[in-house]
């Protein structure tokens, strides 16, 4: 018989859960995997093909690991449902997933797969739940590619610290070497910091790795805070030492294999990280004395919620939460661009436009190929005495995350060739606006996105028009148009140019007989 003057100990919800809970938990996680299954398999095929966000791999593992570690916690928790505040978070997911699968932006389908994670919590779990587990639903972020994306951003500030700081790091050596923007010159060789050498690539995987190495081996926050910080540090500071040590085998005599800075792997920068990571773990939980530390979290537990595990309301959040998902999947069905094929095949594109006809003695230039086209031609023209112009034209009959017009190849072909980019056109010749980009070796390209005869110049604006294409006339079809012109010697950047507009003036008619 217990002894009423101990203290009492906290204990389980009383109610077990029934059967018919569980088969309906069980049904709504399925129509929530059914929902998100392209974004799933986006997801999935970016971890897998992408060495950059290889990482996300191990997220939603990590993830589920930090909620076992708070198993205790959630076992002294009744559900409480949020239904309102629930319903207005998913609502938010809804919208982000409407709009990034009607305008096939991959990012804002990725983006409410983890917002509708928080609005089915708060729905059918309520506030105190999501509460003890912030950290592994947070942690889901790195999963997307987003805070990845928002980094490599950065890479042009980080390629110019990296040469400034190599070639310090090298004149301390002796070495007599020079900065020229992000060029590091040495007297027999001149490096150039490309964008992929910037380091910016491994500060997410870095980021992800270090929050729960410092969450697991750390009690006091700003020795947690002090590892992260630590870590970036590191990973940064390696990415230098890998520049310097190309820098030093250059000024040697040692010969420079595809390219300044593919001597040294650059994965070789990730894994000094992660082994700096851990050795300022152990060095951090050495310095924290026992004294020193806090609570474990094995106590931060909640005090018991009294109750059922299932309340009487938590049906009716059931239900609300099956019809908002229910209501989504079906303006997705409903609501689905269809193919638009353009009014006439481009295999039957014209050899002869005004002046210019195609040459069938010389070859078109080959830039790229755009992804997942469903149409497209590349033809080389020439008129008497003038230039030769290449045009590209990739046609969409209906765009999807796989297969997109605005797509980042262009702006990856451009920043790989460190090319000047100014927007062109709205003149009386040329009365559309075009982007206009002008090589380092005087190569120019114009090209522009036609979508159901608006153009866009902008990833942004592309994606504006399809969205209001497909919510209006449920037709998501677009162009990529691409004239490219190599640079003679005997000819000077204007009169290409010229060159270029003039057979725009012939090209935008034929278009329109062949673009819808």
């Amino acid at each position: 018989m217990p002894d009423p003057s101990e203290p009492s100990t906290p204990e389980v919800a009383d109610a077990p859960a029934s059967k018919t809970h569980l088969f309906q938990l069980t049904g709504l996680l399925l129509l929530f995997a059914l929902l998100y299954a392209l974004t799933f398999r986006s997801l999935v095929g970016l971890w897998w093909t992408d060495d950059d966000y290889s990482y996300g791999l191990l997220v939603p593992m990590v993830s589920l690991w930090l909620v076992f570690l708070r198993r205790e916690a959630l076992r002294h928790l009744s559900l409480r449902p949020a239904v309102q505040l629930g319903l207005v978070v998913m609502s938010i997911a809804a919208l982000l997933l409407v709009i990034g699968e009607t305008g096939a932006v991959i990012a804002l389908s990725q983006t409410s797969l983890l917002v509708m994670i928080v609005g089915l919590m708060l729905s059918l779990a309520g506030t105190q739940f999501l509460s003890v587990l912030r950290l592994p639903v947070a942690y889901l972020f790195f999963m997307l590619p987003l805070l990845g994306q928002a980094i490599l951003s950065l890479r042009w500030p980080l390629q110019l610290l990296t040469a400034r700081m190599s070639v310090l790091i090298l004149q301390m050596l002796s070495i007599p070497a020079q900065l020229n923007e992000n060029y590091v010159v040495l007297p027999n060789i001149i490096l150039r910091v490309a964008s992929s050498c910037s380091g910016a690539r491994y500060l997410v995987s870095i980021i992800a790795m270090s929050i729960p190495v410092a969450y697991l081996t750390l009690r006091r926050r700003r020795n947690q805070i002090a590892l992260i910080a630590l870590a970036l540090a590191i990973g940064v500071v390696a990415n230098w030492a890998r520049v310097v040590f190309i820098g030093i085998w250059a000024y040697s005599g040692g010969q420079v294999v595809h390219g300044p800075f593919h001597v040294f792997q650059a994965v070789s920068v990730g894994w000094v990280s992660y082994a700096g990571l851990f050795l300022a773990a152990w060095t951090l939980r050495k310095i924290e004395r026992p004294s020193q530390i806090p609570a474990t979290r094995a106590a931060e537990v909640p005090p018991l919620v009294p109750g059922p595990l299932f309340p009487p309301d938590w049906v009716s959040a059931w239900r609300s939460s099956l019809f908002m998902l229910s209501a989504l999947l079906l303006l997705l069905i409903v609501g689905r661009a269809k193919p638009t094929v353009p009014k006439q095949d481009l295999s039957s594109f014209p050899t002869t436009m005004g002046e210019w006809m195609e040459s069938a003695q010389e070859r078109p230039t080959t830039i790229f190929r755009a992804k997942g086209a469903d149409q497209e031609i590349r033809k080389l023209y020439r008129r008497a005495g003038g230039r030769p112009l290449c045009l590209y034209l990739a046609y969409y009959e209906q765009q999807t995350h796989e297969k997109e017009v605005g797509n980042d190849f262009t702006t990856e072909l451009i920043e790989s060739a460190e090319a000047e980019v100014k927007r062109a056109g709205t003149e009386e010749r040329v009365p559309i606006p075009v982007n206009h980009a002008i090589f380092g070796d005087g190569s120019q390209i114009m090209f522009w996105y036609d979508l159901n005869g608006r153009t866009a110049t902008t990833v942004v604006g592309t994606k504006a028009y399809t969205i209001w294409n497909t919510l209006t006339r449920r037709r998501s079809n677009g162009a990529l148009v691409m004239i490219y012109c190599e640079r003679e010697r005997n000819t000077t950047q204007e009169s290409d140019s010229e060159e270029m507009k003039d057979f725009m003036v012939e090209l935008l008619p034929v278009l329109g007989r062949y673009l819808p």
